[in-house]
């Protein structure tokens, strides 16, 4: 059936002859139509149809030939058509978002006058061929597939080179130095190495770098003697350390930075002297840790710098700032009350602190004598509102600052605690007050109650205090023990038989706790080891 429609096809040919001059573009239009699934496109009008090529959608024609092949998201499929490469006119190919299988051959250098190279999100593999020996080519896309291998060669005046987002490996073509490019992506791949090269390119605007494997380091202290820059994205791209110490008022074009996702330390604001604009900063997940130093920020417009490790924040200066996202730090309501006025309402359109990091680090703590444990939630405003959770289920009447744990009964789980803390001043941006966390600690007990303390005189621990060696006499069988320092943290355990001695010879000199436990009780009794 298939055949016999080619056939037909075929028949209506001398028209498509007569009204573009080249039989050849005519025929690889049809055979790239069923290559690539187009019976099935969702915008196919005019293709394999009597209308002039002109009228086929996604196709220009220039003097008789066709110039521009634009498929773009109308669901292409099956095998990438080499009858492109008998598309010799071609000064443009762009294909976006489709399910492919093949890759590009060198027979792709039949498109001698390619200016324009863009096959995107369409599942091609293999290698890419080099690309220098095509000269007009000035723009090259080929992100969001499966490529593999080197990154390819290019022409010296290319202006931009997309090929984010493949299973590219190794290192920059030295062949890429001082080339004329002004927007590089070539961001989630395997890349490796170093990105200095990029520092001889005189006309970038644009470097994406994000997500491969380069060599660890800080941040390039080039980035400031690029005059063209606008942006750099260097996320999980292995930068660590402090911040070099810039001065981009040599770049009047500058206006964003994304480092998130990586190691880096010290002075945030050295990201932002002598920026012209209005700065879009974006250091998420990092290692900042102090004080966050609004005070030295001389123009930014937007900045994120969420889960990190700040503290304390200075007194703002930043009159122009619309968007900061502090969420995931260490930030108490004590330390951003006073400065949440300082804002001009009028320009700060969003200021975004919730979900903050526990002020403290999750502890978990087994209680080996009876007692109350009193719990902190570690931050004291006027105006603070208190509500402790227990096991996820808020407890009644606790809304203080201080909780008091009743751990006097023993209990395998006393539970899991946690305190949530508001402020009336402190809501987001659809007015829902914004929750801080006192970090969730676990509390057990390992004590013997009242009633199990009844046939404790069945079990005699000594000598106390003791050297090497400690014995327990009892009538019980099948005995387990545990030894535990001061915090309740097991340091040695196993099982011993009646009347038999425990070494304590790997046990360091102090106080400890013996935990013995049999099928009928739970002792535990304070030991000293000379």
């Amino acid at each position: 059936m298939k055949t016999l429609y080619l056939s037909l096809l075929l028949i209506t040919l001398p028209y498509l002859v007569i009204a573009q001059d080249r039989a050849s573009d005519s025929l690889a239009l049809i055979q790239i139509y069923n290559d690539m699934g187009g019976a099935e496109w969702t915008n196919n009008d005019g293709w394999l149809s009597n209308l002039p090529l002109e009228d086929w959608n996604g196709i220009t024609i220039q003097e008789d030939r066709v110039d521009k092949l634009r498929l773009f998201n109308i669901g292409i499929n099956g095998i990438f058509s080499e009858a492109i490469y008998d598309l010799t006119a071609l000064t443009s190919l762009d294909l976006f978002n489709g399910s492919l299988s093949g890759q590009i051959t060198e027979e792709i250098y039949n498109l001698t006058n390619l200016r324009v190279l863009a096959l995107t999100r369409l599942g091609l593999s293999g290698e890419i061929p080099d690309l220098a020996d095509m000269p007009e080519l000035n723009n090259i896309r080929l992100s969001e597939n499966e490529f593999s291998g080197s990154l390819p060669t290019i022409p010296q005046n290319s202006s931009l080179v997309r090929f984010a987002q493949n299973n590219l490996t190794g290192s920059i073509p030295m062949s890429w130095a001082n080339n004329e490019l002004t927007t590089i992506d070539i961001s989630f791949n395997d890349l490796e190495g170093s990105i200095d090269i990029f520092s001889t390119f005189p006309n970038i605007r644009g470097l994406d770098v994000d997500g491969n494997n380069w060599d660890e380091g800080p941040l390039p202290d080039w980035l400031d003697d690029i005059p063209s820059l606008i942006n750099f994205f260097g996320s999980e791209a292995n930068f660590v350390g402090d911040i070099p110490m810039y001065d981009f008022s040599n770049s009047p074009n500058f206006n964003q930075i994304i480092v998130n996702s990586n190691a880096l330390t010290g002075d945030i604001s050295n990201l932002s002297n002598g920026a012209s604009n209005l700065l879009w900063l974006d250091a998420r997940n990092n290692l900042f840790e102090g004080e966050l130093p609004l005070d030295k920020f001389e123009s930014v417009g937007r900045f994120n710098l969420s889960n990190n490790n700040y503290t304390t924040i200075a007194e703002p200066n930043a009159p122009n700032v619309f968007e900061i996202t502090l969420s995931g730090n260490a930030f108490r309501i004590s330390t951003l009350l006073p400065h949440i006025n300082v804002f001009d309402i009028d320009s700060l359109s969003t200021l975004r602190y919730n979900n903050q990091k526990p002020i403290f680090e999750d502890l978990d703590t087994t209680i080996i004598t009876p007692q109350i444990l009193t719990l902190d939630a570690g931050d004291e405003y006027e105006g603070i509102q208190y509500q402790w959770i227990r096991n996820n289920q808020e407890i009644e009447g606790a809304t203080d600052r201080y909780y008091d744990v009743d751990a006097t009964q023993m209990s395998n789980l006393i539970g899991r605690y946690n305190c949530i803390m508001t402020h009336p001043d402190l809501i987001d941006a659809q007015g829902n007050l914004v929750e801080f966390e006192r970090g969730e600690i676990e509390i057990r007990s390992d004590f013997t109650s009242n009633t199990i303390n009844n046939s404790v005189d069945d079990i005699q621990i000594y000598p106390n205090p003791c050297t090497n060696y400690i014995h327990v006499e009892t009538d019980q069988s099948d005995i387990k023990y545990s030894i535990l320092n001061l915090q309740g943290q097991t340091i040695e355990s196993g099982l011993i038989d009646h009347n038999k001695s425990i070494s304590l010879q790997n046990i360091g000199k102090g106080i400890h706790y013996i935990q013995i436990q049999t099928k009928d009780l739970i002792t535990s009794r304070k030991i000293i080891k000379h």
